[in-house]
């Protein structure tokens, strides 16, 4: 019986295993996928140069900002399976996926994809890439630069001051005003239709989006802009900034907002 109770109390003195993830209120995507492991954003800073750090957002989202030194291999992209794989043969360090933040799930489906492809050693860096920024500016770039200063960040307030429900979106579309639809082509099976043309590009599509910008400016028209579902354009707003445009307003919800309000 002694000997039993010391072995008892020696198993619970010893770590939890790395990928058994105790439930946090922060971290919604924990309860979720409880298997799989994740690293914590100063563990990430400490090991920075010891691990692969993948990017699983769009290829917008990472040209936006990212953390430095970090490859995009988006998660949409079909291919991803196999890209993971190709980079395992080459590099045997712990790849360490990320996403946009704590409610974004994509760093914790990567881990589960890599696994299908039987990748191992992989983790999910679930703070995301915003927290990142703040905390270690100087290993974050931002439209091409680094440091990241954190006044160059957007705020919940300022994006929300550019936000506008579906109603209200469209009652202000007009002669006055541009209206962009920046969907990825397969989100376009439902047609959004305004009084005033729409025009329809990618977000990678910088050429043409700048050319749209610079007409809102030269015409004094104020750009309307919707996605999906309110995501994207959080990342749109920093480029339009950064090209000297203040007037512009995004769908909340995106076009599935719009849907529903049609729909009722």
């Amino acid at each position: 019986m002694k000997r039993l109770l010391m072995g008892l109390l020696l198993l619970s003195s010893v770590p939890a295993p790395f990928c058994a993830q105790a439930e946090d209120p922060g971290f919604p995507g924990r309860k979720v996928f409880f298997d799989v492991p994740v690293m914590e954003l100063a563990e990430l800073n400490k090991k920075i140069d010891d691990v692969v750090v993948v990017d699983v957002r769009s290829k917008f989202e990472f040209d936006t900002l990212q953390i430095k030194g970090a490859m995009n291999i988006p998660l949409a992209d079909r291919a991803f399976g196999s890209k993971i794989s190709a980079l395992r043969k080459t590099n045997d360090k712990p790849i360490v996926f990320y996403c946009n933040g704590r409610s974004c799930l994509k760093s914790y489906e990567a881990v589960m994809k890599a696994r299908t492809y039987r990748v191992t050693n992989v983790y999910a860096y679930d703070a995301g890439i915003f927290e990142w920024a703040k905390t270690y500016p100087q290993r974050a770039v931002l439209l091409g630069k680094s440091p990241v200063s954190p006044d160059n960040l957007i705020d919940d307030a300022k994006f929300q001051a550019h936000l506008l429900a579906p109603d209200d979106f469209v009652s202000m579309v007009g002669p006055t005003s541009l209206v962009l639809d920046v969907r990825d082509t397969f989100q376009r099976a439902d047609m959004v239709t305004f009084s005033q043309p729409v025009a329809r590009l990618g977000l990678d599509n910088r050429v043409q989006l700048s050319q749209h910008i610079e007409r809102a400016k030269k015409e004094k028209k104020t750009l309307m802009v919707f996605d999906a579902v309110g995501h994207q354009v959080r990342w749109l707003q920093y480029y339009l900034e950064s090209q000297g445009l203040k007037d512009y307003y995004f769908m909340k919800g995106g076009s599935d907002a719009y849907m529903k309000r049609t729909a009722k």
